[in-house]
């Protein structure tokens, strides 16, 4: 279900076209603040574009499932929601449905309230295994550079890499000078990272703003957009969570290099 035919699109079997956020109704959140908000159809949906909210309920109904609430629109349902809450006041119930951003009904000293000892944050935690943050050695690769993937501001991620592009050429290294002069590498030299998760082939670009043992990229983009016809540049960063969070160690990457 997606807006358009991006990279997982192409494993699909079925895909069914979604509506943007200009198409459909909806009401939201977010994890940034503490503020809720509806957003309301400004155009119809382009095509046979459906959103998530109208493929559930058609599946829904498909299965048998008879249930009032799969027959109610988003609009229904976000007023249903809006005027059943016990946390909402009439007005800001009333200023929701405008479309108005109204703060969320919150435990006294929600902002504040740490779940620590201290009641504040904790930069030293004597109950953790590293109770001050340090350096940390890099994990597991014995390569000669690191690499950095860096955000390209065209793009969020591997988000939006659907848009019109001038340059042709999307996916690039950045490499020092001086480094490649030992590899005997030239600018807009084909070339191969790798270590030993896997290997990406892209073209190298000198720039002496680049430290010294680093190779930067920017983004992260479609199989159909990469320098490598069989891979993106994820073939050489970790799956390995990080040690307490387990988040992603995408940044925690060393390769080597080699012409091709």
């Amino acid at each position: 279900h997606e807006r358009f035919f991006t990279d997982t699109c192409a494993y699909a079997d079925i895909i069914l076209p979604a509506t943007s956020s200009a198409e459909s109704d909806d009401i939201f959140n977010s994890y940034g603040h503490y503020t809720i908000a509806t957003s309301y159809q400004a155009i119809p949906p382009v095509g046979e574009s459906k959103s998530n909210w109208q493929v559930i309920s058609e599946l829904a109904q498909r299965m048998g499932l008879d249930d009032p609430f799969f027959a109610m629109t988003e609009r229904e349902l976000i007023e249903h929601m809006v005027r059943n809450s016990s946390k909402l006041s009439q007005d800001e119930q009333d200023a929701i449905l405008r479309g108005d951003l109204v703060e969320v009904a919150l435990p006294d000293n929600y902002k504040m309230d740490f779940k620590t000892p201290s009641g504040k944050i904790e930069i030293l935690n004597p109950r953790e295994s590293i109770p001050l943050i340090t350096y940390t050695e890099p994990y597991g690769d014995d390569e000669p550079f690191w690499l950095i993937i860096g955000n390209d501001i065209r793009i969020l991620d591997s988000s939006f890499c659907e848009l019109e592009f001038d340059d042709s050429e999307l996916m690039k290294l950045r490499m020092h000078p001086d480094d490649a002069a030992l590899y005997n590498i030239n600018n807009s030299d084909a070339v191969e990272i790798y270590n030993n998760r896997g290997a990406v082939r892209i073209k190298v670009y000198l720039d002496d703003t680049v430290q010294r043992g680093t190779l930067v990229t920017l983004g992260v983009w479609w199989q159909s957009q990469s320098s490598d016809a069989k891979v993106g540049i994820n073939a050489v960063t970790a799956s390995r969570p990080t040690d307490e969070a387990w988040g992603s160690t995408f940044y925690d990457v060393q390769v080597n290099i080699r012409k091709v």
